[in-house]
Parts: structure tokens; sequence; C-alpha cells
């Protein structure tokens, strides 16, 4: 009910071989439905209203299962941001950047962000193929103050240079700039939250780009981050002795390389071979 983004036709297609069913539904209209093994809540374009957010935390409180893209900035959804602040965990107010070639798609798009889950992430996926971040909101804890009843695991890390600032349709520069939030910033979590009383769990999957499950930016690295929500769905309801092959693409895969790649490439075969 707040305009999110539809999720792409060969995920809920790759989903359903799996034996998953989808459902959408408004929360205005009442409780989340009991038979709901995943909320999935794909960056809102609008914000949602407080009695929407506690429903969902209620959920989370009973042992639910959530993947959650964050909102954009410029949807200035303050309250949908709330829901991350009740798992121990704030937003930037601006937009990440980077400013290390390695994490760049290209050198004068700081806000396209490439990225490999962390080493240590529930979610590494076994190719290791690349992410793509557009537009990403950094996420931030202090991992010495955590709520007691929350465990806190990084799929994404941004390197130490990246900066976050208001970027809109009127900025002139996204370059950095004195006053710039500075980094680095979680990109990524897996987020677990006790309910004291049952015992029971309530696990949060938050990804920092709302445009994370878009056609064009899951293409722009063979599928890579559709194939992270796959593998999270399939985690977050213990569905690992389900097996399925998944139909032949036919479409190109792209070869995408960062922009440190491009200078070294562009290094070897302009400057050293020909020297050689």
């Amino acid at each position: 009910g707040h305009s999110e983004l539809e999720l792409p036709t060969y995920i809920t297609d790759a989903l359903k071989k799996t034996g998953y069913t989808f459902q959408d539904f408004t929360l205005y209209t009442g409780d989340i439905p009991e038979d709901c093994d995943i909320l999935v809540i794909n960056g809102p374009q609008s914000d949602l209203d407080m009695a929407e957010v506690e429903t969902i935390q209620n959920y989370i409180n009973n042992g639910g299962k959530v993947f959650m893209t964050t909102a954009l900035e410029e949807t200035n959804c303050e309250n949908y941001d709330k829901l991350t602040e009740y798992l121990g965990v704030e937003l930037t107010d601006g937009t990440v950047c980077e400013d290390d070639y390695r994490f760049m798609l290209s050198a004068d798009m700081p806000t396209y962000i490439l990225n490999i889950p962390y080493s240590t992430s529930p979610y590494n996926i076994d190719d290791r193929k690349m992410n793509f971040l557009a537009y990403a909101r950094g996420l931030k804890y202090d991992e010495t103050n955590l709520p007691a009843d929350v465990i806190i695991n990084d799929i994404f890390l941004s390197s130490d240079d990246a900066y976050a600032k208001s970027v809109s349709a009127t900025t002139e520069s996204i370059s950095k700039e004195e006053g710039d939030e500075e980094g680095p910033f979680k990109l990524g979590l897996y987020i677990k939250k006790l309910n004291q009383e049952t015992g029971e769990y309530g696990e949060v999957v938050v990804i920092g780009s709302g445009a994370f499950l878009m056609t064009d930016a899951d293409n722009m690295v063979s599928h890579g981050n559709s194939d992270l929500f796959i593998d999270a769905a399939k985690k977050l309801v213990d569905n690992s002795l389900v097996v399925t092959i998944p139909a032949k693409e036919l479409n190109y895969d792209y070869i995408t390389v960062s922009s440190s790649m491009v200078f070294l490439y562009l290094a070897i075969y302009c400057v050293v071979a020909p020297l050689a």
C-alpha cells in the first residue's frame, strides 16, 4: 500500500518452483496474515504510519521473518526508518557514495556501488558474484551498545573512504565535501531479535538499497542480487532440503568490473605491454 516495487517475475517464478506462494496485502487493512512465513517489504515510495510500523514490530517480536530494502533518501520515509531503529540500527540521512575505485562501477558515479557479501555473512553466494547497490543508505549500529536481545551480522560493508551526503536532482556535486558523514558504513545486515518470553527469534535481512531487486540493477551483476534474495528466502524458512534446477537463461550475462580493474587493465595494455 506504499508503492513498493514489484518483485521481478523471474524471482517469484524461481521461488514458486520451490513451494513458495505469494500474496500482496496492505498493512492498514489489518494484521499480517498468520500464514506469512516471510514478509517482503521492497523499497516503499511513501511512508508508513506508526500503526503499520508497530504491526511489523509485533510480527518480528513473535518470531516473524522479514526481508526489507530501505527507502530511498528522497522519499522521506521517517516512520519506515524507525523500523530499523527498533532493531538497534540507524540509517544515514544521506545517500552513501563510494570513493574507493574497488567498490565503484564508474568513477563518475559514486552512488553506484559494487560489493561482495562479507566473508562471515550467512548470505555468501557460492560463486562470489558481485552485488550492485544503487543510491544506498548506510546502516549504523554501536557494536558495544547493542540491545541485549539483538544479534547483528554484516552482509555488505563499504570502504573506509565512503561518505554519505544528501543527493537529489538539484545536487550540483556529489564529490566528498567538508561536513559529509564519513564511512565505513554497513550496507546490508542480518539481524536476529530474541523474544525473551517465548525464546523465539525474529529474523530480519535489511539491504540498504531500495533498488536492490530492480531488474536493471540485478542484470548489472548477472543476477547476483536476486541470487542473494533467493538464498535468504530459503534460509529464513529453513528450506535447504528443497533442490531445484533453475531454468536456463537465454539473456546475455554481463561481465561487471570495478573502476579499479578498468584502470589496471588500461595500465597493462596501454602502458606496460607497449613499453615491453
